[in-house]
């Protein structure tokens, strides 16, 4: 490498590192809110991905999250974390395609499922 060459490197790396990393924030999570107990909204979340083909990464009980992916080009990730309320349980959705955020219309079919399973399951306005 001669020392006339190095800001061609350097821009390269730039412009690699860059196309790595996730696009931008994740934009608001598109919240259901729904009468069942955390553990319920997590199994069922759990079913309807498994239904739809997802591969379930990561789910933990204690801190009621859930991590799922189908495997596509790119793939699509789902993650949902559950938080009791007074009346039942309040559960955030966000997803990704590749590493482009997903917006809440796009995951209206999941929570249509959900409403399906859950009871008085419905989308509420993100906070």
């Amino acid at each position: 490498m001669t020392v006339r060459s190095w800001p061609f490197y350097a821009l390269l790396l730039l412009w690699m590192t860059g196309c790595a990393s996730v696009s931008s924030t994740p934009p608001a999570p598109v919240v259901v809110a729904t009468s069942a107990s955390p553990l319920q909204t997590q199994k069922a979340l759990a079913g309807v991905l498994v239904e739809r083909g997802f591969t379930i990464d990561h789910a933990d009980h204690d801190l009621c999250t859930l991590s799922a992916h189908f495997a596509a080009r790119p793939p699509f990730h789902v993650e949902g974390e559950c938080r009791p309320e007074t009346p039942g349980t309040r559960l955030e959705l966000r997803a990704r395609r590749g590493t482009t955020w997903l917006a809440g219309p796009r995951l209206t079919g999941l929570v249509e499922a959900l409403a399906q399973k859950l009871p008085e399951a419905r989308a509420v306005a993100t906070p």
